[in-house]
């Protein structure tokens, strides 16, 4: 028998044990946007807790269901946090929420190259195959993990 969670239990439950830190939004200053694609948008803010800049990722509140959206979110919470330790991959910190609108958010490693796709389109050519093959078995494993 599954058990079945509400957002509220699945965050709860992922904090108290610690898979998840829960960051107070007032620790991030000055977030503005850098990046807008399908399903969510991605901001730029400072972080007083650490002293460094971090990507904070949202999805777009535009899913006609919100239980609908945060599944989303959650999905996408499970799927970084299980290749959070690979080198290749943007470092997922933890969560927060905008007490102003309810809005979740995933407080990610600042890419100041920007995402991946940009990124291979301006240096595709300059790698080399060997670095090519572990991007592509790094996409592949994040892949199988999402499915």
């Amino acid at each position: 028998m599954t058990l079945k969670l509400n957002k509220q239990d699945w965050f709860k439950i992922a904090i108290e044990q610690e898979y998840i830190k829960l960051f107070d939004y007032s620790f991030f200053e000055n977030p503005r946007i850098i990046g807008k694609g399908g399903f969510g948008s991605v901001y730029i803010a400072y972080s007083k807790h650490s002293g460094n800049f971090v990507a904070l990722k949202c999805l777009h509140n535009n899913i006609s269901d919100k239980e609908d959206m945060i599944n989303a979110f959650i999905r996408e919470v499970k799927t970084i946090s299980k290749v959070n330790f690979h080198d290749n991959i943007v470092r997922f910190f933890g969560i927060t929420q905008d007490p102003k609108d309810e809005t979740y958010y995933m407080v990610l490693q600042f890419a100041n190259n920007g995402n991946l796709r940009d990124y291979l389109q301006k240096n595709f050519s300059k790698l080399d195959w060997l670095t090519k093959v572990r991007m592509a078995e790094v996409g592949c494993m994040k892949w199988s993990l999402v499915k």
